[in-house]
């Protein structure tokens, strides 16, 4: 057997696994000592009460290694920047990944968890008139439409809530929340269809139908009221349009076709 067929091969992949490795060691030493840097200036800056600072070394610090430490003060940094909802998840992060050295701080984190959840303001939305192509969306993220009528966190501050059809807004609200607020909105957004609007009459609760049943020849819905319910009324209409019948025919050219039009039962599409 030739060994020497074999074995430059071997030692070319051995080496380059060895290479791959280094490298790989040396990125991550590199993320490490970056990552260690960015710490410690978030300590300083919050120590200074820059807290939109610190809390942009602690979001580089952690993307570069999430370490549980770090998410514990990338959460303070955000409780104190109004980015409540973050902060609760940071808080969460740490809690998953604290290891045995960061028991101590176990029972503050959990606090602060909770502390942190209790300022979150909630939004409860109710939405009618809604047609199945229909988007929501809240400061330009969409909103699941699961979520409608029940409790949906947001951060302190102005808020814009927006229905789209077709990708365009065709109903906006705007609303501003303080801490522990909680706060409802009820909107009514016109239906797809134009004969559901046109039979819908909106109220300040919400909506009630205004339909009309549709009747036949000689039915009305208002018999005392109605010409329709005249015998001389279809006397005369017959006659009328039996005389207009007959002149269409006898004046039409030949080529003309005499079932054009689209009367009676048709339907309208909204593009």
């Amino acid at each position: 057997m030739n060994l020497k067929r074999w074995l430059l091969p071997a030692v070319l992949a051995a080496s380059f696994c060895i290479g791959a490795h280094s490298s790989a060691i040396a990125q991550g030493a590199a993320e490490t000592s970056v990552a260690r840097q960015l710490f410690r200036e978030g300590i300083e800056l919050a120590q200074a009460e820059r807290w939109d600072e610190a809390r942009d070394r602690f979001e580089r610090a952690y993307a570069l290694v999430p370490r549980p430490r770090i998410a514990l003060n990338l959460g303070s940094a955000q409780a104190q920047t109004g980015q409540l909802i973050e902060s609760a998840e940071s808080y969460r992060a740490f809690l998953r990944t604290a290891e045995e050295n960061d028991e101590p701080l176990r029972a503050g984190a959990e606090q602060a968890l909770a502390d942190v959840e209790a300022r979150i303001p909630h939004l409860t939305l109710s939405i009618d008139g809604l047609d199945d192509g229909d988007s929501i969306s809240i400061d330009g993220s969409e909103y699941p439409r699961a979520a409608l009528d029940a409790e949906w966190p947001l951060n302190p501050g102005e808020h814009e809530l927006e229905v789209l059809r077709g990708g365009v807004p065709i109903s906006r609200h705007r609303v501003v929340l303080s801490e522990r607020q909680g706060a409802t909105i009820e909107m009514t957004v016109a239906p797809l269809n134009p004969t559901a609007a046109a039979n819908q009459t909106v109220t300040g609760g919400g909506a009630t139908s205004n339909s009309s049943a549709v009747t036949g020849p000689g039915e009305t819905s208002d018999p005392d009221r109605s010409l329709l319910a005249s015998p001389w009324f279809w006397v005369v209409f017959v006659a009328v349009a039996g005389g207009a019948v007959a002149a269409g025919i006898l004046l039409r050219p030949d080529s003309q076709d005499p079932f054009m039009g689209n009367v009676g039962m048709g339907t309208v599409e909204i593009p």
